[in-house]
């Protein structure tokens, strides 16, 4: 049961973080979309790296062929963020709480966490991808440059992550 309120914390946090960044098409689509992704995450029971490049490319797939949400290469960059944003917020907690709290109330309290900066976040979410885009559009250098830091910072922070939680459970 408590797998299941994670999971629907999970999404709605993807769910929000996009829609705020983007602020195109309707909500319900966005629920569907990282819905659909989280679920085939856990049919392939994927716990590792592997398992979020599969969600970044069944969500930009589903949101822009099936939904026909405008996407662009640059929403890549938007979800790399987003789970380096959760990963940070999911590292932190581990740390601090680990021994404190059991496992599901942890997961719990991050998933709060992450929803709580979404929300505080909505309105500078949308200036920074537009911002971010224009850039991108423009073919900087130094954006697609910090593009390739964001993915390699986020395996970093994958990496120290499940280190935390591999020995928070020992």
């Amino acid at each position: 049961m408590l797998n299941i309120v994670v999971l629907i914390f999970e999404i709605l946090y993807y769910s929000l973080f996009v829609k705020f960044a983007k602020k195109e098409g309707k909500f319900y689509k966005y629920l569907i979309v990282f819905t659909v992704s989280t679920l085939i995450i856990g049919f392939i029971n994927i716990e590792n790296l592997s398992a979020y490049l599969i969600f970044i490319i069944t969500s930009i797939t589903l949101l822009k062929y099936i939904f026909k949400i405008k996407t662009k290469v640059y929403d890549v960059v938007v979800i790399a963020i987003m789970l380096l944003i959760k990963l940070f917020i999911e590292l932190v907690i581990v740390i601090i709480f680990s021994n404190l709290i059991e496992s599901y109330l942890i997961y719990i309290l991050f998933s709060l966490i992450k929803i709580i900066f979404v929300y505080l976040s909505k309105n500078y979410l949308n200036k920074i991808y537009n911002k971010l885009s224009i850039k991108w559009n423009n073919n900087n250098f130094y954006i697609r440059y910090g593009f390739s830091l964001v993915i390699i910072i986020y395996v970093m922070v994958a990496i120290i992550s499940l280190i935390a939680k591999i020995y928070s459970v020992l």
